[in-house]
Formats: structure tokens, sequence, C-alpha cells
């Protein structure tokens, strides 16, 4: 069984046109080619101490089938801080 991690990523926005299709609500994706650093305690979005930052070298892929399916109850949006919509990052 894979073991899922929820970590907060940033892109930057001169690379938001090339991330923006992959990153909605619900869906998961295979990520290579990242960096990662400590994450800015004052500005945590999850209880993971890591940041993924998506570089020049970044490269996602949509996985079809999961088998750790993202449920509703998990998806959060930073609009509306309810279980209802969408995951970034």
């Amino acid at each position: 069984m894979l073991e899922a991690t929820l970590m907060q990523a940033t892109v930057h926005v001169s690379r938001l046109e090339t991330y923006m299709p992959y990153l909605l609500a619900r869906s998961m994706c295979s990520v290579t080619g990242f960096d990662v650093t400590q994450c800015n305690q004052n500005f945590m979005l999850s209880d993971s101490s890591l940041l993924i930052r998506f570089s020049d070298a970044t490269a996602l892929d949509e996985l079809t089938e999961s088998a750790s399916p993202i449920t509703e109850e998990h998806a959060w949006s930073n609009q509306h801080q309810h279980p209802t919509t969408s995951i970034a990052g």
C-alpha cells in the first residue's frame, strides 16, 4: 500500500501556467525534480517542517489510478477552509 504525505509546496508565479493544469481538486500527481527545504515556521500550511519548491526540472504526471485516493474530508480550500474543495501543491 502506498503511503502519502501532504506537504506545503510553492510555485513561482512564472511557473503557474506550466503547473496549474495539475493543481486540481482531489487530483494526485507524481512529482519529480523538485527541491526540498525547511519550511518557514511562521507560514506553515501543514504539520510538515519541510517545503517543496518546484523548479525548471520539476515534472508532474497525473495519476489516473491511486491506491490512496484523496477523500473529501481531506480536500481543503485555501479560500473557504472547509473540507469540500481543493488542495494545491
